[in-house]
């Protein structure tokens, strides 16, 4: 039996996703156990070193997201954090991470008549069209 760990998004329009784990023979899915629940922003699954627990970025409020692992008993633990936003890439079997961080920036551009080149209207980092 092979098990494998996934996320799961139940619905976009709420922004949820689980941390997922299923048992598999053959190619058949045995069965799927939920381990944490409620993430806003669920990223870079992958397996502990030592194959007991499923880590993985993310955040449950829209802020940035930190390393969490959790246990296949659903014990949930915050690896790590850092100011801006954290991307799990892998861990490796001698347990070193590699980790990126991202850094988002949302903008606004307009090419008004007459001019040639476009023009940044962007507020600060994160400026969103909001007319419909």
């Amino acid at each position: 039996m092979w098990r494998y760990e996934f996320s799961d998004r139940l619905d976009l329009s709420i922004l949820c996703a689980d941390v997922k784990v299923s048992r598999c023979a053959g190619f058949a899915k045995a069965d799927e156990t939920i381990l944490s629940t409620g993430w806003a922003d669920l990223t870079g699954l992958a397996w502990s070193s030592q194959g007991e627990e499923v880590w993985f970025t993310g955040n449950r409020n829209n802020g940035s997201s930190a390393v969490f692992a959790v246990t296949l008993t659903g014990k949930l633990r915050e690896v790590t954090r850092i100011a801006g936003d954290l991307l799990l890439f892998d861990v490796g079997r001698d347990g070193r991470v590699l980790l990126g961080r991202e850094d988002w920036r949302g903008g606004i551009y307009a090419l008004p008549p007459g001019e040639s080149r476009e023009r940044d209207l962007s507020w600060f980092d994160f400026s969103l069209n909001t007319l419909a």
